[in-house]
C-alpha cells in the first residue's frame, strides 16, 4: 500500500514538473525580460469649458483712428484653489495695441490708414480667453469676443495756396485763379470723393463771387489737388473808375469737413468805351454857307476822362473848336464859310480825343480819331 502512493506521489510529481521552465523571466513583463519595455503615455485631461470662469469685458468697444482709447478686462473666478491667465488669440489683429495680463488693460492707438479709404467703419472682433488651472486638475477655460468698432479719422481739407494771374484786372478780361488743395481723405480714383470747392461772396465787401467759374479740377500726387476757376469780366459793368472786389474760397470734403474760409481781393479797372459823337451823318450844305454845327463828344457810360487833342486835316477856312463840358463830355463846334469854294466837294476831317481813367492810378491812355464828313452841294 506504501508502494502505491509513493509511486502515485512520484507520478504526480513528474507530471506536475513535465512543464517546468528553467527561465523564471520568460513569460513576464518585456520590462523585467528584456529592459526594454514601451513606457505607457500619460494621458492629460482636455481644458473644460465652463461658466464657473469668466471673462468679464464690454459687449463693443469703439475706438478712432488717431485717438487712444482702453478698457479693462476682468475676471469672474468660482473655483476655489485655481488660478487664472487672460489671453488675446487675436492681438496681433489690432497693430501697436497693448495688453497688460496684470491689471487686465487693454489699450490701442489705432493708426490712421486702417479703415480704407471706401468705409467709415471697420467692424473688427477681438477674441478672449481666460484659463483656470490646478495641479492635478482639469484646466477650465472661458471664452469672450468683443465688437470693436474702428471709426476713420476725419481729416479738415486745407487750402495751401491760391494765386492769380495778375493782381488787377480791367472789365472785359478774364483770369485764372489757382487754388491748390491738400485733401487726405479724397480717393484720387474716385472724382466724387473729392472735396467740394465752395467761391462765396465775401462778408461786408462787394464780391466777384458769381463772376467766377470752374474750369478745371485735377490730381497732382499724394494728397495734393489743384482746381482753377475763370474771373470772367467780358460783359461785366462794375466800377466806373477802380474797385476792390472779394471772394472767398471754401471745401467740403466728402465727409463734410469744413475747411478754414479764405478771402482773396482783385482790383477791377473800368473798361474804355468807344467814345460816341452826335455827329453821326455827313453834314450836307449848299457852296457858299456859312456853316456853324454844334456837338457833341462823350463817353456813352459817363466814366472816362475825355479830352481834345486837335483835328487831323483840317478843312481850308473851317475852324473846329472843343470844350470840356463835363469830365466825360465835349462840347465842339464846326465853323465853315464855304463862300470860296467854286464847285461841289465831300470833305472829311477828324478830331483826336484822349480817354484816361478818373482814378489816377491807371495810367493806362486810349487816344481815338472821329471821322467827320461834310458834303457841299450846288
Amino acid at each position: 500500500m506504501k508502494k502505491i502512493l509513493l509511486a502515485s506521489v512520484l507520478c504526480l510529481g513528474l507530471l506536475g514538473c513535465s512543464g517546468w521552465n528553467q527561465d523564471p523571466l520568460k513569460n513576464k513583463d518585456g520590462v523585467l525580460a528584456t529592459g526594454k519595455g514601451q513606457p505607457t503615455e500619460l494621458v492629460e485631461p482636455k481644458p473644460l469649458s465652463s461658466d464657473a470662469v469668466r471673462v468679464l469685458a464690454p459687449d463693443f468697444f469703439r475706438f478712432k483712428e488717431g485717438e487712444s482709447a482702453e478698457f479693462n478686462v476682468l475676471v469672474r473666478n468660482l473655483l476655489p484653489g485655481y488660478t487664472t491667465q487672460v489671453v488675446i488669440d487675436n492681438l496681433a489683429d489690432f497693430p501697436n495695441a497693448t495688453f497688460d495680463a496684470a491689471t487686465g488693460l487693454f489699450k490701442w492707438t489705432p493708426a490712421p490708414g486702417l479703415v480704407a479709404v471706401t468705409e467709415i467703419e471697420k467692424n473688427m472682433t477681438l477674441k478672449l480667453r481666460v484659463i483656470a488651472s490646478q495641479t492635478g486638475s482639469a484646466t477650465i477655460f472661458s471664452e469672450k469676443q468683443v465688437s470693436v468698432i474702428l471709426s476713420r479719422k476725419f481729416n479738415t481739407p486745407k487750402i495751401t495756396a491760391i494765386s492769380k494771374n495778375i493782381q488787377t484786372m480791367r472789365e472785359g478780361d478774364t483770369q485764372g485763379v489757382t487754388i491748390n488743395i491738400d485733401d487726405m481723405d479724397a480717393d484720387p480714383m474716385d472724382q466724387t470723393t473729392w472735396s467740394n470747392i465752395q467761391i462765396l461772396p465775401s462778408l461786408f465787401k462787394r464780391s466777384i463771387s458769381g463772376l467766377m467759374k470752374l474750369a478745371s479740377y485735377r490730381y497732382i500726387s499724394g494728397t495734393t489737388y489743384e482746381a482753377i476757376f475763370t474771373i470772367d469780366l467780358r460783359d461785366a459793368e462794375v466800377t466806373a473808375t477802380k474797385d476792390t472786389f472779394s471772394f472767398d474760397v471754401l471745401l467740403n470734403s466728402r465727409f463734410n469737413q469744413i475747411s478754414d474760409r479764405q478771402t482773396q481781393n482783385v482790383d477791377v479797372l473800368t473798361s474804355f468805351t468807344v467814345l460816341n459823337t452826335t455827329w453821326t451823318t455827313l453834314l450836307e450844305d449848299k457852296i457858299g454857307a456859312k456853316i456853324n454845327y454844334q456837338f457833341l463828344i462823350y463817353d456813352p457810360k459817363g466814366e472816362l476822362a475825355v479830352s481834345f487833342v486837335g483835328v487831323k486835316n483840317e478843312i481850308k477856312n473851317s475852324t473846329t473848336k472843343c470844350i470840356q463840358a463835363s469830365t466825360s463830355l465835349l462840347s465842339c463846334t464846326f465853323a465853315y464859310d464855304t463862300t470860296a469854294v467854286t464847285a461841289p466837294n465831300v470833305l472829311n476831317f477828324s478830331i483826336t480825343t484822349n480817354s484816361k481813367n478818373q482814378n489816377s492810378s491807371d495810367t493806362q491812355i486810349v487816344s481815338k480819331d472821329l471821322n467827320f464828313i461834310v458834303n457841299l452841294t450846288k
